[in-house]
């Protein structure tokens, strides 16, 4: 007769981890809408940095969607969403160049990948230094 203890079964994912996993996999989907515009791709990562606890103004969401060539604001929301959670896994979780490269689609670009990397990477410490000093 064989033993196995049952605590050491492989954890499984609850239903509500599931679905936050599948909610961020959708939203990292937005960063194929960031293609045309890698340029301005610092200054829309550092705008969402200051504006973290009062949001975007009006003037530049607006900015944003024309930027973005996108057809409405709503559907701006997405792509927001997307890069706040990473500059929040970057800053908060500590997420390295190969930790983000793991949640972006496979299909991505490979300049966008890495611009999106590069620039998470330039900013980490100094937006580390500034919640510090916030705490």
């Amino acid at each position: 007769m064989s033993f196995e203890p049952h605590n050491l079964k492989p954890r499984r994912r609850g239903k509500k981890e599931k679905k936050r996993k599948m909610a961020e996999d959708t939203l990292y989907l937005q960063l194929h809408k960031l293609s045309s515009v890698e340029q301005i791709l610092d200054q829309i990562l550092t705008t969402l940095w200051k504006t973290r606890r009062s949001g975007l103004r009006p003037p530049d969401k607006s900015r944003f969607q024309s930027l973005l060539s996108l057809p409405s604001l709503p559907d701006l929301d997405p792509v927001l969403a997307c890069l706040r959670l990473l500059i929040r896994k970057s800053v908060h979780e500590n997420f390295n160049g190969d930790d983000l490269l793991k949640l972006f689609p496979p299909d991505l670009s490979l300049d966008l990948q890495s611009l999106l990397v590069l620039l998470l990477q330039k900013y980490q410490s100094q937006w580390k230094e500034e919640l510090a000093k916030e705490q």
